[in-house]
């Protein structure tokens, strides 16, 4: 046998051995995306593409490998190795993922990115308090003591939510030291309409961009209307993207502004930093500080805030999440009894599911919430004593997803205060019905 024959059989069969090994390799390469691991990956990938003899054979691989680029939110690179493949002789299947991966890049690298969602809720609250009053026994004067709950927002962007904070302040029509107390505390319907406006302008081609978010919030109360609220807020600025580090780092300025039956009883400033890490793709780490800066009617609430927010979320299946979150929230205020302390843990878990007709899209969420908090100082009716709450709150969600446009929503949470301030001990059942959607 001739050499130059014995030289091409040898050839041949490492072709086929290398061809055998590729897909392995292709294998082991698409695996290490899944986990996260996109550098190692990106190694197999370029070893797949140097030992293909074919343009048949590197097309898919190029393919492959602009996906690894793109999950790991280098868009500029898996523009360049798309747009090699498609260079390149593909069949109908391949050019039509090109095509699908070419429109995602295309959305992540324009200036027109935007997204918004609507979301109208009915609620019914068994226990509003819209006044607690403390009335003279005599002689028909008083003190009354409004303590209304202020609405904001999920700053982890799962939409905007109403949620409570404690605020009180004080009109003092008299100075009567006989007055005794009197709790007003009624079931309410209420009506809530809630808009979020996002834009998103790339800074570069790794996933930085400079975002801009807009939200508003309003409810309306049916019998308590002087509980009636609105609020705008928006926030603009850079969120760099590390593509090595699989690492997002946010500076925000954000502003506020309330409105409750009618009057503006909150503005404010509030700049903050965030950080999010994902070591695994199934796992996300978020941590975010904000100090605002408070200006209210009435006065007694002017002053600012520390606010410290930390989550973290694990989809441990592609329809079990798992998610924890504590938050801490430090409040200075003109008087002391309006200045507290306040700490809060929160665990949730989420379940995907198919109904029993068939129907995909069902889920169903359960959330335990504990916060205590510690107030500065006494009330002028509380006879020195400080006021100390405990809050244990649980929320039941069953909800249906349609594609990505539509979600519905049911739910029920039970709020408890226990507090050492007897007058501001409750118990509260909320039921919620939330239509939402997104564009």
């Amino acid at each position: 046998m001739k050499l130059a024959t014995v030289v091409a059989l040898i050839v041949s069969l490492l072709t086929v051995s290398a061809l055998a090994d590729g897909g392995d390799t292709a294998k082991t390469a698409g695996d290490l995306v899944k986990k996260g691991q996109y550098g190692q990956a990106q190694l197999l990938y370029q070893r797949l593409i140097d030992a293909a003899g074919r343009d048949a054979d590197r097309g898919p691989v190029l393919i492959a490998r602009a996906d690894a680029y793109f999950a790991a939110g280098e868009y500029g690179k898996a523009q360049a190795a798309l747009a090699a493949a498609r260079a390149l002789p593909l069949g109908a299947e391949l050019t039509k993922r090109a095509d699908v991966l070419s429109d995602k890049i295309a959305d992540k690298l324009s200036w027109q990115r935007f997204e918004a969602s609507a979301t109208m809720s009915l609620v019914h609250d068994t226990h509003v308090r819209h006044r607690v009053r403390v009335v003279s026994s005599a002689n028909g004067t008083e003190i009354i003591e409004i303590c209304d709950d202020e609405p904001s927002f999920d700053d982890f962007d799962d939409g905007p939510s109403v949620i409570t904070s404690e605020n009180c302040y004080y009109e003092e029509v008299t100075g009567d030291s006989k007055a005794s107390t009197q709790n007003i505390n009624i079931a309410d319907w209420q009506f809530q309409t809630a808009s979020k406006v996002e834009h998103q302008f790339p800074l570069d081609s790794r996933g930085s961009y400079w975002r801009t978010v807009a939200e508003l919030t309003q409810s309306w109360q049916v019998i308590a209307a002087d509980q009636d609220n609105r609020v705008i807020r928006a926030r603009t600025g850079p969120s760099w993207f590390e593509p090595d580090w699989q690492a997002r780092f946010d500076l925000n300025l954000g502003y506020l502004t309330g409105r409750q039956n009618h009057v503006t009883n909150l503005q404010y400033l509030a700049p903050m930093a965030a950080w999010e890490w994902r070591p695994m793709p199934n796992l996300r780490l978020n941590s975010n500080y904000q100090y605002e800066s408070r200006r209210a009617f009435p006065s007694q609430q002017n002053g600012h805030a520390n606010l410290v927010d930390t989550q973290l979320r694990w989809d441990m299946t592609p329809v079990d999440t798992v998610v924890g979150r504590t938050l801490l929230r430090e409040q200075v205020a003109q008087f002391a009894y309006n200045s507290y302390r306040s700490e809060e843990l929160r665990a949730g878990y989420r379940r995907g599911f198919k109904w029993w007709f068939g129907l995909g899209g069902g889920f169903a969420e359960a959330e335990l919430r504990a916060r205590f908090s510690q107030f500065y100082g006494a009330a002028p009716s509380d006879s020195g004593l400080t006021r100390r709450d405990v809050i244990p709150t649980g929320l039941l969600v069953l909800g249906q997803e349609f594609g990505k446009a539509w979600t519905v929503k049911i739910s029920c949470s039970y709020n408890e205060v226990d507090s050492s301030v007897v007058r501001y001990n409750r118990d509260d059942f909320q039921y919620y019905l939330a239509v939402t959607r997104k564009f």
